[in-house]
C-alpha cells in the first residue's frame, strides 16, 4: 500500500522489527537508527493505522536503548510517553494484547526509578500498579505471562530497596515463586 507517496506503514513496522533485532543482537547502531527512522515514520503518517501502537511501542524500546548507554533521562521520558500513547491507542483491543502494553510501560518506570532514584518513587508505584494489573488481565496459559511476573517482582524488589517496606519484598517473592511454577 502506499499512502502520502510513503512506504506502507506495515512493511516500515516489519523491517525496522528486523532492524531493530538485528541491532539488538549484534549491536549494529546503524540499523538501531534506521529502525528508529522507520518507527517514526509510522506514528507521524500513520495516525490511524492499527501498526501504530507497535510502532509507538517498538520506538520505546529504542528510546530506552540509549538511555541506558548515555544516562540521559530525556530519552527515557520520550520512551515512557510513546509506550503510555501506544497504550492508549490500543484500549479496545483484547486483554492478553492489552497487558502487554501496560507491562511495557510499567517496565520502563520500574527502569526510570532503578536509574533515578528516591526522586522518581511516583513512578515505581505506577509501576507496581500496572505490572499488577498487566497480570490480573494476562492468562494463566499465556506465553508471555512469565515475563510480566518476573518485572513485576523486579518492580516490588526496588520498591523494597528504596522503601525497606517488607511488604514489598514478601511481594517480589510471591511473584518470583510464581514466575516459577
Amino acid at each position: 500500500c502506499e499512502a502520502d507517496a510513503t512506504v506502507c506503514p506495515a512493511v516500515l513496522v516489519f523491517v525496522g522489527d528486523v532492524l531493530r533485532a538485528n541491532a539488538a543482537f549484534r549491536g549494529h547502531i546503524p540499523d538501531r537508527e534506521a529502525a528508529e527512522r522507520m518507527y517514526r515514520q509510522v506514528v507521524a503518517h500513520a495516525p490511524i493505522h492499527p501498526l501504530r501502537p507497535h510502532a509507538l511501542r517498538s520506538l520505546s524500546f529504542i528510546l530506552m536503548r540509549r538511555c541506558e548507554s548515555t544516562g540521559e533521562s530525556s530519552f527515557i521520558e520520550s520512551a515512557i510517553q510513546m509506550s503510555r500513547q501506544a497504550l492508549e491507542k490500543i484500549s479496545s483491543i483484547d486483554a492478553s494484547e492489552r497487558c502487554h502494553y501496560l507491562c511495557v510501560v510499567g517496565a520502563h518506570l520500574s527502569t526510570k526509578y532503578a536509574m533515578f532514584g528516591d526522586s522518581c518513587m511516583h513512578d515505581i508505584d505506577e509501576a507496581v500498579h500496572l505490572l499488577r494489573t498487566a497480570s490480573e488481565l494476562c492468562p494463566q496459559s499465556h506465553s508471555g505471562r512469565e515475563l510480566i511476573l518476573d518485572r513485576l517482582s523486579a518492580a516490588f524488589l526496588r520498591r523494597f530497596e528504596g522503601t525497606g517496606a517488607v511488604e514489598d519484598l514478601d511481594e517480589a517473592l510471591r511473584f518470583a515463586k510464581e514466575t516459577l511454577s
